[in-house]
């Protein structure tokens, strides 16, 4: 969802699909990084309060792929949109996804 927002503000220009990315990365990066433990896990599923649950979802493996492919892509695009002199850092206030990847709190 974080990438299909941005592509669709990139292909229309329609500040509504950033306000929409907002939402979305607020929601995505509140509740399922664990931030109780420093091994930087991805929880894969909470209860509708926000609370994690302890139960396998599919497999017993952690598969970060598609949050990983997600964040390549968003990067991929930004790093493009740069050199048509888009920034979108002004436009969503700096706080994308570079600053999400390192797991720095700058």
């Amino acid at each position: 969802m974080l990438y299909t927002t941005l592509l669709a503000y990139d292909l229309t220009r329609d500040e509504e699909f950033i306000d929409l990315y907002n939402m979305a990365h607020e929601y995505v990066f509140n509740p399922f990084p664990d931030k109780e433990n420093s091994t930087g896990e991805w929880i894969q599923i909470r209860n509708r309060h926000g609370e994690r649950i302890d139960r396998v979802v599919a497999l017993p493996v952690e598969d970060p792929y598609h949050i990983l492919r997600n964040m390549i892509l968003i990067v991929e695009m930004l790093e493009h949109a740069a050199k048509r002199g888009v920034n979108y850092g002004v436009i969503m206030q700096e706080r994308i996804v570079i600053r999400e990847c390192r797991g720095s709190s700058d």
